[in-house]
């Protein structure tokens, strides 16, 4: 979108230069950066001759007829314009970024990261709680049931309703 924008800059300002109406020309440069403002926070500004210079973070990704590159790293959420690190204020992309996650000094921050801990946490308090119950001193099963009927002094089995997978004696593992 940048190249594009850049490149219509450029046919602008030759058509405003040479005397001529650019209007069709600045109507779909504003289609362009309506889908760029949607995708990241833009900050817009006129420049000679019909031109805008377009900036993200406060750095320039479109000066003139010049598109300068725009990268991002999924992992760790940074993102730079020609080699320099930026801010995203908003838009699409610091919303996937968001929610997906990403690391920040080996933590992951993100919504769906943050939600899956909550979760796991939720899973385990459950496990605990229920097991506690299950295997606590007033519960019975079916076979200390029978085995009291025969014998009053028959020990009672403590039995864990969740089990590790791995280890059907113990609690599941965090």
């Amino acid at each position: 979108i940048a190249n594009e924008v850049a490149g219509l800059n450029l046919k602008i300002a030759q058509n405003i230069g040479g005397g001529n109406q650019a209007n069709d020309l600045m109507d779909r440069r504003d289609v362009l950066l309506d889908q760029l403002s949607k995708q990241v926070d833009i900050q817009v500004t006129p420049a000679q001759k019909g031109r805008v210079d377009v900036s993200i973070g406060g750095e320039k990704l479109v000066e003139g007829n010049e598109a300068s590159a725009f990268t991002l790293d999924l992992q760790t959420g940074g993102a730079k314009i020609a080699g320099t690190d930026i801010e995203l204020g908003g838009g699409e992309i610091k919303g996937l970024l968001e929610t997906h996650g990403y690391t920040v000094n080996g933590t992951t921050v993100g919504s769906i990261p943050d939600l899956r801990a909550k979760i796991d946490l939720l899973a385990v308090t459950i496990a605990d709680s229920i097991n506690a119950i299950h295997a606590g001193d007033e519960a019975r099963n079916l076979d200390d049931i029978q085995a009291r009927s025969k014998d009053p002094s028959a020990p009672l089995e403590k039995l864990l309703y969740f089990v590790d997978k791995d280890d059907p004696t113990q609690p599941p593992k965090n």
